[in-house]
């Protein structure tokens, strides 16, 4: 009994070196930080290193191809301007965006490389109108298929959140900001003209009001060229040589504009 007491005391004092071993803790990787965070950091780069960027990892990819992303670099001030086209190829089944990039330390001397944009589907993300309201932001739908939906964040955030819906699905509508109130005209069909052909939202009350009917000769289906604020009144400029109209929100009324006065 001795003995075995005898052991056990020198196996517990001696230790086999591969048990004191221990492994170094891995450096804490970039992709551990909040979603958020590497959104700052990616918006703040050029986008010719989105390509090579979206390989590293599924996270990348995904916070690339995030409209997320698009509202970052719009915050940051970092937008940069780039031509794309959509190529179907032979061998493959979907057609395939692709951009002209000037690399970065080919600015100087304006070298571009034809790269594959990193895309989950061969469409193109749906462009938003960004409007600004305080500490607000309020972005549209531009592009079909008609819609009614707007979304709002606030600055600090790039998570959107959908605020009340237009009264009317509409088309690339302009839109403009006045005393904190959002005016949107046009883009909705010949029907909903008539009786919608523009609206404004209270972002105090969060409530859509219908404006009233300019009339078959101020209200025209094309496309606004241009809708903004100048004196406290609402100016519409056609797109097409249509007449032209100001819009007063304190008398609630249309007038047609005569640019020659």
């Amino acid at each position: 009994m001795l003995q075995s007491s005898v052991q056990a005391a020198a196996s517990a004092e001696v230790e086999p070196p591969w048990k004191k071993w221990k492994p170094n803790p891995s450096p804490p990787s970039f992709l551990s930080l909040p979603d958020v965070i590497i959104l700052h950091c990616l918006a703040r780069i050029s986008k010719s290193y989105y390509p090579k960027l979206s390989l590293v990892s599924k996270t990348f990819r995904s916070l690339i191809l995030s409209t997320e992303l698009v509202h970052a670099r719009f915050h940051h001030k970092t937008q940069e301007p780039y031509f794309s086209i959509c190529l179907q190829l032979p061998d493959r089944p979907r057609p395939s965006w692709f951009t002209l990039w000037v690399q970065p330390d080919q600015v100087e001397k304006k070298k571009a490389t034809f790269v594959q944009v990193p895309s989950s589907s061969y469409a193109p993300q749906v462009p938003l109108l960004i409007l600004a309201v305080g500490s607000d932001v309020y972005a549209l739908r531009q592009g079909y298929p008609p819609s009614q939906v707007m979304l709002v964040r606030n600055r600090e955030n790039f998570l959107w959140s959908k605020a009340p819906n237009m009264t009317v699905a509409r088309v690339n509508p302009a839109a403009c900001v006045l005393d904190g109130k959002i005016y949107v005209v046009g883009g909705c069909c010949e029907a909903a003209a008539k009786s919608c052909w523009g609206e404004v939202f209270d972002t105090k009350t969060r409530t859509w009001e219908t404006l009233p009917d300019p009339g078959g000769e101020l209200r025209f289906s094309s496309v606004i060229k241009k809708l903004e604020i100048i004196g406290g009144m609402v100016y519409v400029t056609s797109n097409e040589g249509e007449e032209d109209s100001v819009y007063d929100p304190k008398t609630r009324k249309w007038e047609a504009i005569d640019w020659q006065l």
